[in-house]
């Protein structure tokens, strides 16, 4: 199956202030979570960059790697809109130290978000803390797409822009 794109307003969503988390699982099917900090979508609107605190992370991103298989989930904690997006070929790179303010910035939106329904800092900072030298990106396409949101429509396939 090739890389699903996102539409415009998706795209948004997931790169600008959503809170993210990222599960892949062992061999065995042991599951195994962690935060992401920020996302960002390539202009095709088919691939991802998010970055993760490698400390914090590293055994959920080992996993990815390994299987090549991961979700991704974005949550609204306002608004509680949640999408899931699932890949088959993730890959770890490195963080450029140019993009590191906009790494910060990202998780700066997230926090203002968490502060909106009460849980600020110290919460806020601790959930998204991170240090910059430990920072790498999971690169990964978008293979398949789901609407979380908890409703009705929860667990529904969402199409991929044309």
């Amino acid at each position: 199956m090739d890389a699903l794109s996102l539409d415009e307003e998706l795209a948004d969503f997931i790169s600008q202030g959503a809170l993210i988390r990222l599960a892949s699982a062992t061999a065995t099917g042991v599951p195994d979570l962690c935060f992401g900090l920020a996302c960002f979508v390539d202009p095709a609107r088919q691939r991802l960059r998010v970055a993760f605190d490698e400390r914090q992370a590293g055994a959920v991103l080992q996993l990815a790697v390994q299987g090549g298989r991961a979700a991704l989930v974005f949550s609204d904690p306002v608004s509680h809109r949640t999408v899931q997006i699932k890949t088959r070929d993730a890959r770890l790179g490195g963080v450029a130290g140019s993009e590191l303010a906009e790494i910060a910035r990202r998780v700066s939106l997230a926090n203002r978000r968490l502060d909106l329904i009460g849980f600020g800092d110290p919460f806020a900072s601790t959930l998204n803390g991170y240090e910059p030298e430990r920072l790498v990106f999971l690169h990964c396409g978008i293979h398949a797409l789901f609407d979380q949101t908890p409703g009705p429509n929860a667990g529904k396939a969402l199409a991929g822009a044309p």
